[in-house]
């Protein structure tokens, strides 16, 4: 109901669980107070997935990165390790969407359109610098001799390939 480009994907094993959704959207939707939003959202960017499997259906939800993401299953703990993309995970069936967005402290400021491949919801790392720090070894400098030489010149950087020869020359 947030608008009419919102999507909403259900993503399950069962035929007549997703039959049965659908029956009971095409009933709410008449009776919601933003019904024609959520009509419009359904029908532009709504889907009922039927797949073989809850395996199917998490390779499908980590390729799709849903900023919410609901695992409504027997024992949906089992499947959290599994899951690589969502901004925000909700699991089982008393974990609403409604109760991150404006209770139990979750982020709501999350990615969307798929950017949680990419990014995690904002927080206070998000504004965090975080430097990389290296320190070779004289054995460790020769160990990537046969690596970072090649690379350097493959990629046409011949003075990056000189600084690194002239530390192997000390």
């Amino acid at each position: 109901e947030h608008d009419p480009e919102a999507a909403s994907v259900l993503v399950t094993p069962s035929r007549s669980l997703g039959e049965k959704v659908y029956n009971i959207l095409e009933d709410k939707i008449k009776y919601a107070k933003r019904g024609e939003i959520i009509r419009k959202s359904l029908e532009e960017y709504g889907r009922i997935i039927i797949v073989d499997d809850l395996e199917e259906a998490v390779y499908f939800s980590n390729e799709y990165a849903p900023e919410h993401l609901i695992i409504m299953t027997k024992a949906p703990e089992i499947l959290l390790d599994e899951i690589e993309n969502a901004g925000s995970i909700f699991l089982g069936e008393l974990t609403s969407v409604s109760a991150g967005d404006y209770g139990s402290g979750t982020n709501h400021v999350l990615p969307t359109s798929g950017c949680a491949r990419m990014y995690s919801g904002l927080s206070t790392e998000s504004f965090l610098k975080k430097p990389t720090v290296q320190i070779l070894s004289e054995e460790g400098l020769k160990t990537l001799e046969d690596i970072v030489i090649p690379l350097a010149e493959y990629e046409g950087l011949y003075a990056h390939a000189e600084s690194f020869k002239k530390r192997l020359m000390r």
